[in-house]
């Protein structure tokens, strides 16, 4: 019962620490930018992608899952990134579950 009521107790923890005074420290900077480029093309130009953004490796990209779940907020919002963000924020709120999984 302990661990649960600590599990519960860090999700919530992540939650609001990450959406707290987000309108203060919400940026949109070059990778932002080239995220909702991609993700406009996936929605209006019907461009399906299997590469994802680029690492700090050469010739290494992540999986496109990040822009799948990215183009629900901006088809939905109108391509808004505060929508986006306040999308995401739950999901990585999540990651302490996952990390006590593993």
């Amino acid at each position: 019962m302990r661990k649960i009521v600590l599990l519960i107790f860090l999700v919530v923890l992540a939650f609001v620490i990450r959406a707290h005074n987000i309108n203060n420290f919400l940026f949109f900077d070059y990778e932002q930018g080239r995220d909702a480029q991609v993700v406009k093309n996936i929605y209006t130009l019907k461009n399906l992608t299997l590469i994802g953004p680029k690492t700090d490796i050469d010739g290494l990209f992540h999986g496109p899952l990040h822009y799948y779940l990215l183009a629900i907020p901006y088809f939905v919002s109108g391509a808004n990134p505060l929508a986006a963000s306040l999308f995401i924020i739950p999901l990585c709120s999540f990651i302490p579950l996952l990390v006590y999984k593993f």
